[in-house]
């Protein structure tokens, strides 16, 4: 994703987004699929499996248990390499996941807002470290508009 500072005023927010969709459906997984396919090898969404988008970057994660072949070597699963390429290049915006992922990022930016210590840190703490940035107004979860 490019960096926070470099994006127009309306695609604020939409490297987080996109940070959510990248679970919904892809391509090769599509309905929950990744999640599905991950839970099935044993991992955890949160502890094995998560994403977060910072001011310059979107990271995503996720643990898999690898496989050994005769000679002991350790190998990635291909599903997992699979859901690598999708989120790089196959991520998909079905309606229905659209309008529900839209609904839990506001609900994490209601969250966030009715936190004290996140308030001040946006209302108060970004504009004095960041000032003179586009990083003292543009916090990476976006705006409502867009």
């Amino acid at each position: 994703m490019q960096a926070l500072f470099l994006k127009k005023n309306d695609q604020r927010g939409l490297a987080h987004f996109v940070e959510h969709m990248a679970f919904d459906s892809t391509k090769h997984f599509p309905k929950n699929g990744i999640i599905d396919y991950l839970r099935s090898v044993g991992m955890r969404f949160g502890a094995d499996i998560n994403a977060f988008t910072n001011f310059d970057n979107t990271v995503y994660f996720m643990e898999v248990p690898v496989q050994t072949d005769e000679q002991s070597i350790k190998i990635v699963p291909n599903k997992a390499l699979n859901i690598l390429n999708d989120w790089v290049q196959h991520v998909l915006f079905n309606q229905e996941d659209v309008d529900n992922e839209r609904k839990v990022i506001l609900e994490e930016k209601r969250l966030r807002m009715t936190n004290t210590g996140a308030r001040i840190w946006l209302d108060k703490a970004l504009p004095i470290l960041y000032k003179g940035s586009m990083y003292a107004s543009r916090f990476p979860i976006g705006c409502l508009k867009v």
